[in-house]
């Protein structure tokens, strides 16, 4: 008699919404490595999330200079060229993430501690109800 098949270990989320911070920033996880983010770039990453889980497309308008940190701040911890492997541009002033929509809720978690910015307006209510409703919750 065969022993029953083992189950495949669940891959690591690609981004976690950790909500530590520290030094008026806030953690985030994008694959298993630490990265501090100032409230002005995690709101973004938030909204682009919330938009390919909403949208057909994904795309969302955001002005350019707060991509450009945002992919930035992403390089500066895992090397050039990984803010643009998460985020895609498409036409004037568009960006989307590029989890596909059908493996946000694998790809994305939020953690409990998370729900804490919502008390601090860091994100808000609606923000956070979302998120909670497409991505995994650790």
């Amino acid at each position: 008699m065969r022993p029953p098949p083992k189950e495949s270990p669940q891959p690591e989320p690609v981004i976690v919404f950790t909500g530590d911070r520290d030094n008026d920033h806030i953690q985030i996880q994008l694959h298993g490595t630490l990265i501090r983010l100032g409230a002005a770039l995690l709101e973004p990453l938030v909204e682009l999330v919330l938009e390919r889980a909403h949208s057909e497309t994904g795309y969302l308008q955001l002005e350019p200079v707060t991509v450009y940190r945002l992919r930035r701040a992403l390089d500066e911890v895992l090397g050039p060229g990984t803010g643009k492997s998460l985020i895609e541009t498409g036409l004037a002033q568009e960006y989307r993430l590029t989890i596909p929509r059908a493996e946000l809720a694998a790809k994305v978690a939020v953690a409990a501690s998370f729900a804490e910015l919502e008390t601090l307006k860091v994100i808000s209510k609606q923000q956070l109800t979302e998120l909670l409703r497409v991505c995994t919750c650790l």
